[in-house]
């Protein structure tokens, strides 16, 4: 399904997803973590390190699946300064797994947000065409659009 191709363009992992001609169904769900750093080498410059995970799947085969992820990492250096990033992750596959968009957004230290969205479609043929949206600091929109089969997306 292009649920699970594609959330590796997207910058998250995940086990491929299960079609409902396979007679079985993803449940939804959600997970929450808490995240701490425990350790960290010496000549890494990292202090301390702290965070929350949420991870959320939502749907039914028959209407399609939403996936969100929301991080909040904290990460302070020895040298004083603490780097702050918050990410979000949202996508929705259709049921007949042929449709799927998603959206990131990154803020690192309160900066200007970083959007990328995109879409995948699955034409009849079977090809398929992805569409990438990324919204740069300087609110120019950049787009890319590939059609064809790639190889490293699509697993059969």
């Amino acid at each position: 399904m292009l649920f699970s191709s594609l959330l590796a363009l997207s910058g998250v992992f995940a086990a491929p997803s299960i079609a409902a001609s396979d007679g079985l169904d993803l449940l939804a769900h959600r997970a929450v973590y808490e995240l701490t750093l425990i350790d960290s080498e010496r000549d890494s410059g990292i202090d301390f390190a702290s965070g929350l995970f949420i991870f959320e799947v939502t749907g039914a085969s028959c209407t399609g699946w939403t996936m969100a992820s929301d991080m909040i990492l904290s990460i302070e250096g020895r040298s004083g300064n603490t780097i702050r990033t918050q990410t979000s992750y949202r996508a929705f596959e259709d049921g007949a797994g042929q449709v799927f968009t998603f959206q990131t957004n990154t803020e690192t230290n309160e900066e200007e947000p970083i959007l990328v969205t995109g879409a995948a479609e699955r034409e009849p043929a079977g090809n398929l065409t992805i569409r990438r949206f990324a919204e740069e600091e300087t609110t120019t929109a950049a787009m890319a659009e590939t059609s064809g089969e790639p190889r490293s997306l699509i697993r059969r």
